[in-house]
């Protein structure tokens, strides 16, 4: 069965997110979900498949008004990593910002 995940955003600017989702448990082989998440707001995401529903990296970027960006690039490198934790024990992931930069958390709920 397919997992799913609440991304919420609480920069003032639209997010385009990409997850990579593991294609199975002894395989480097990924499928990627793209999806936006806009200002103040929440997307609830549907991914994986009925053997795998393991994230291995998130990115994320706004784009700013005077056209930079600001991005953001989070990857399991190692399966029980503080990383893959976060992405795989949590039901949330928050987007923020931090003295400009784009930051990351998750939560049960």
């Amino acid at each position: 069965m397919a997992s799913e995940k609440m991304f919420t955003n609480s920069t003032p600017h639209d997010l385009t997110v990409k997850i990579s989702v593991l294609q199975s448990a002894d395989s480097h082989e990924v499928e990627t979900l793209d999806f936006i998440v806009p200002a103040q707001g929440s997307q609830l995401v549907r991914y994986g498949n009925e053997t795998e529903t393991r994230l291995n990296g998130v990115r994320a970027k706004a784009v700013l008004p005077d056209g930079g960006e600001i991005r953001l690039n989070n990857v399991v490198g190692v399966g029980g990593s503080a990383d893959d934790d976060t992405l795989n024990t949590n039901d949330a992931i928050f987007f923020r910002l931090d003295d400009g930069k784009l930051q990351m958390a998750a939560s049960q709920d």
